[in-house]
């Protein structure tokens, strides 16, 4: 990598400075998508996953079984993968 011709603006940073000031607020434009878009996956996140085990329920991908000990009054629950 070389700094002259990577980076050929900062040669003449004090005559160019426009051209970095638009390079970060495209920088800051692309971010700013990146981060709604990691928004929405986190406040979608619990009903992808509940879709995606029900689908895998569904098409038998995954086994459930339950057991439940009435000496301890507990349910538990285990999961498989389908061989």
């Amino acid at each position: 990598m070389s700094y002259v011709t990577d980076f050929p603006h900062t040669r003449t940073y004090d005559t160019d400075l426009g051209f970095l000031i638009k390079e970060f607020k495209e920088l800051l434009e692309k971010y700013g998508i990146v981060e709604d878009t990691l928004n929405t996956i986190l406040e979608r996140i619990d009903a992808i996953v509940l879709e995606e085990i029900n689908k895998a329920l569904a098409e038998g991908k995954i086994f459930l079984k339950t057991e439940y000990d009435v000496n301890a009054k507990t349910l538990k629950f285990i999961f498989k993968e389908v061989e």
